[in-house]
């Protein structure tokens, strides 16, 4: 299995960085992408990688947030026949501290290519050992509440509850990867939601943005001893590795460091995380 990092908020020398993220994923002789980050700019690093979009034979929307699928046009161009697999909440309108500003998947994007879309419900295995999960975690309509985020369903608008959202479960002889973008629902819940859903599987890997930077000040969203807690709980729950950035932060992420050692690895345009085929890590470099 190998992730290549294709946009995120980190620079790289010589490659095009924006808030958001985009990974693609080689895994069991097929190719995958999740998210298109806010642009086209996923595509520009691709081409400069040497990676080819146009083979990637299915791509997967982690959830409605533009700065995950506002390069979807970009990939249609590159791409003629992969198709995206989303929740079908993901194409609510959603809003960030109220109704002022709308953080929402483009909707012109839907209406020419909807038949490009595949709807997900529950827990769905997309090919032999790569799992789609839904979160099960209860009262995450708070969690939206706290960080002002909103959707409007039926007209009214109400706090996320993040059902848009879904985290991509990769399975590998060390355990199960885990690809969650921003891990709106907290990224220990999204483990524990795996382990329920894949028993006996422990959680090896997670990969993504943990959603504890202040979006507007890059400031962590938590005081230093959340962030070191939820850390020491990923140790308690087996995690061997972690790859985060982007709505991370760094301010949190030197916390997680503090707690996880060598553990705990930045993510950035150009990076590439790689197992290789018992399981172990072969490879992790920029």
């Amino acid at each position: 299995m190998q992730i290549t990092v294709l946009i995120e908020n980190g620079p790289c020398q010589g490659l095009a960085c924006e808030h958001g993220l985009s990974l693609y994923v080689q895994y069991r002789g097929k190719r995958y992408l999740l998210d298109v980050g806010q642009s086209g700019l996923f595509a520009r690093n691709a081409q400069a990688l040497g990676l080819d979009l146009a083979a990637v034979d299915a791509a997967v929307l982690s959830h409605g947030h533009y700065d995950h699928a506002g390069g979807l046009e970009a990939f249609f161009a590159c791409n003629a026949q992969a198709r995206v697999y989303l929740r079908r909440e993901a194409t609510l309108p959603f809003y960030s501290g109220g109704e002022t500003r709308y953080i929402g998947m483009p909707q012109d994007v839907l209406a020419r290519f909807g038949q490009r879309f595949v709807f997900v419900q529950g827990m769905l295995e997309l090919a032999p050992g790569l799992f789609l999960l839904p979160h099960t975690t209860p009262g995450l309509e708070a969690v939206g509440e706290r960080a002002a985020l909103y959707c409007k369903r039926d007209g009214q608008l109400l706090p996320d509850d993040f059902r848009h959202e879904q985290t991509a479960a990769f399975e590998t002889p060390c355990g199960l990867v885990l690809l969650s973008s921003c891990s709106h629902a907290g990224i220990v819940h999204c483990v524990r939601e795996a382990m329920a859903f894949l028993p006996n599987r422990r959680v090896y890997a997670v990969v993504g943005g943990f959603h504890l930077m202040q979006p507007h000040t890059g400031k962590s969203a938590f005081s230093p001893d959340v962030v070191r807690s939820l850390a020491r709980e990923l140790e308690a729950l087996g995690v061997e590795q972690v790859y985060t950035g982007h709505c991370t932060g760094e301010a949190a992420y030197g916390l997680l460091q503090e707690v996880l050692g060598e553990k705990c690895h930045p993510l950035r345009p150009g990076m590439c995380i790689a197992w290789d085929e018992s399981g172990e890590p072969a490879a992790c470099k920029a």
